[in-house]
């Protein structure tokens, strides 16, 4: 495994990018993108090849009247900035398997045939290039962070766009908008296998999974049966809502508990395993939604939309008396219950087929700006879900975490500073519970692969270039949430 130092790419997506037009900037004020675009705050603009210099934007966000509220909300910076066009790819070994191999722990990044995605709305792309408040009800799938394929890597970092790196002949990924609880025979094109829908539960999730099953046996362009498959899930963000509501009149028809979670996904990958050869699934936790409980001078809107989307979570009912550490303990026993499932052996029974716990969510945070307020340039209008920038920081987390060693893997994706890892001839595979030959925890197992003398000269201008690589530290093989 190959680790960019950080100082050399530390957040893709965001480097290296010309965003003035895209971001509403004109004029002197086209930022050029360098680490965290937070307006108002001074910012370091690069030229291709060169520091041009210090812009500052000095917008003022007015937050204390009603009406300021929109502006205030649609005065963001919620895309990443798009890479420069000759800016190559940092990764060097891109080669896959000839020919394909027979084991899922021999499987590398270009071995990759068909991209899939279950899940809820995060996962749709849901409010992911809105504007406004009034777009929050559009899902951009193109850019999701785990199935969409809009664009290149340049444009917009997804799982899908750094593995048609690998193998441009990549099938399966999203790339069009649709909308929340709208799913019309049309937009099959687009949504591809992406089939999370928006607000799903884990149970829903079940359906999900027998649609795929379906979709990927009666697609004349894919070999179900022969073609190497990665499917991503992230559910449990609704559960949590309702397990915060449990004992109140809202979801006293619904169970809600780690147990039927843990059910249910036994319920949906035992499908997956019994019916899809040759599949790679990622099962990622569900975020810290205490986060959104961080969120100071929350616009109007915002908290309008969010009584209306997790109410047990932001009514003062459950922030007075159910607590945040209660949430906590929620969390925790969601991911205890994957981790049980996924230890037990369960679905390690066959040679082509494996699920692999990616827990990049596990401890992440929302950036903070300088007055350690939540970003709301990471949040889509609603404050809720993602913007664009944040699929890209979660793009980037779940690359690394596919190729970190069990027991090594990251478990936050906000952090700028985060090295981009790429496989080498050494370790060209992705990492699963039966190849975690590397995972002894020394340096060395871990080689460094330094770009062209070209991008080290341009990038040995920013700030602060002498900051350490990322250091491995084993961490235990249980994951829990930091205190």
């Amino acid at each position: 495994m190959i680790v960019l130092p950080q100082y050399l790419l530390p957040f893709l997506g965001c480097q290296l990018a010309i965003c003035g037009a895209q971001n509403g900037f004109s004029g002197s004020q086209a930022l050029l993108g360098i680490g965290d675009t937070l307006v108002g705050q001074p910012l370091r603009t690069l030229v291709a090849g060169g520091v041009a210099g210090t812009n500052m934007v000095n917008q003022v966000f007015l937050r204390t009247t009603n009406a300021s509220n929109q502006a205030f909300l649609n005065q963001r910076n919620r895309r990443s900035c798009q890479l420069n066009a000759d800016l190559p790819f940092p990764c060097g070994f891109l080669e896959k398997s000839y020919p394909p191999p027979k084991s899922v722990h021999k499987l590398r990044p270009g071995d990759i045939q068909v991209i899939a995605g279950l899940g809820d709305s995060i996962s749709a792309g849901t409010g992911a290039l809105s504007k406004t408040i009034f777009e929050v009800g559009s899902e951009f799938r193109g850019v999701a962070f785990a199935a969409g394929g809009i664009g290149t890597w340049r444009h917009y970092l997804t799982i899908p766009n750094i593995l048609k790196q690998f193998n441009p002949y990549l099938y399966g990924f999203s790339t069009g908008i649709t909308k929340v609880g709208r799913q019309r025979p049309e937009d099959d094109k687009k949504v591809a296998f992406n089939l999370a829908i928006s607000g799903s539960e884990s149970d829903d999730v079940i359906k999900q999974a027998h649609r795929l099953v379906e979709k990927m046996f009666n697609d004349p362009k894919i070999n179900a049966h022969k073609d190497w498959k990665m499917i991503t899930i992230f559910i449990g963000h609704n559960d949590i809502c309702g397990h915060a509501c449990e004992g109140f009149k809202f979801y006293e028809d619904k169970e809600v508990s780690f147990k039927s979670f843990r059910r249910n996904m036994q319920r949906v990958l035992d499908i997956l395993h019994k019916d899809l050869p040759r599949t790679f699934v990622n099962l990622i936790p569900a975020g810290n939604l205490g986060e959104f409980l961080d969120i100071g001078s929350k616009p109007l809107a915002c908290q309008a939309i969010h009584q209306f989307i997790c109410p047990c979570l932001f009514d003062d009912k459950f922030t007075s008396t159910l607590s945040r550490f209660r949430l906590r303990t929620f969390l925790q026993s969601y991911l205890w219950a994957i981790q049980d499932l996924v230890s037990s052996g369960r679905y390690d029974t066959r040679e082509d087929f494996t699920v692999v716990i990616q827990p990049a969510t596990v401890n992440a945070k929302i950036p903070r700006t300088r007055r350690n307020d939540v970003d709301l340039n990471y949040l889509a209008p609603d404050c809720f879900h993602w913007s664009q920038k944040l699929h890209s920081n979660a793009a980037r987390a779940l690359w690394n975490n596919l190729l970190e060693p069990i027991g090594m893997k990251s478990t936050d994706f906000v952090k700028d500073s985060v090295a981009f890892l790429c496989p080498t001839e050494e370790f060209p595979y992705l990492a699963t519970s039966q190849n975690n030959a590397y995972s002894g925890g020394s340096d060395e197992s871990h080689p460094v692969e330094q770009l062209s003398n070209d991008f080290v000269e341009m990038m040995s201008q920013r700030e602060n270039q002498n900051r350490a690589q990322m250091p491995f530290v084993v961490k235990p093989k249980i994951v829990r949430l930091r205190d």
